[in-house]
């Protein structure tokens, strides 16, 4: 094994920069660091998800904000068996339709992510524009975990309940059962 040998003020400045960049990510982190290391990690994987999925919407690339939502039909805890492509490709019309019917997140103010008995959760403050009117809404969060965490609802104060059905996961035509369907 080979040791690596630094000088003592090279040592004193990686050292400075290691605290310092323990300090930033503690300040910085979406998440609560009291929790256990695995509620940690599902935090920051759901934070990352929310961060991710609401850049994109905002930038209107529903494609790339798809990616981090988790589909359901009937049961939320089961995953759609129809092709990826096809499940993109409903969900992306959705969120277009919504945009040119004139309700779509404008700009997202704030995200929070924590867990909850290692659950991950979250919140967001977006603004909302309907029919031509800007409203600042807090959103709830609600975080799948498939093979990573993805969002799978979200829920708005007001009355934007078409906007959160096309930003979720849930999918209504390809209920495997059509008297479970909504």
């Amino acid at each position: 094994m080979r040791k690596l040998a630094f000088s003592r003020p090279t040592s004193i400045i990686l050292g400075a920069t290691l605290l310092l960049s323990i300090i930033v990510l503690q300040r910085s982190s979406p998440c609560d660091h009291s929790q256990p290391i695995t509620s940690i990690g599902a935090c920051y994987q759901a934070a990352y998800a929310a961060r991710a999925y609401y850049d994109a919407i905002v930038a209107e690339d529903y494609t790339q904000a798809f990616r981090y939502v988790a589909t359901f039909s009937t049961y939320p805890e089961l995953p759609l068996q129809i092709p990826y492509k096809i499940q993109e490709e409903h969900w992306v019309n959705r969120m277009r339709n919504a945009k040119a019917d004139g309700v779509y997140i404008a700009e997202v103010r704030g995200i929070e992510v924590w867990t909850d008995d290692a659950y991950p959760m979250g919140r967001a403050s977006v603004v909302i524009v309907a029919d031509g009117k800007e409203h600042v809404v807090a959103q709830d969060i609600h975080f799948m975990k498939r093979e990573r965490w993805q969002i799978d609802s979200v829920q708005s104060e007001g009355d934007f309940g078409r906007l959160d059905e096309a930003l979720g996961g849930h999918l209504t035509q390809f209920c495997m059962y059509p008297e479970n369907c909504e």
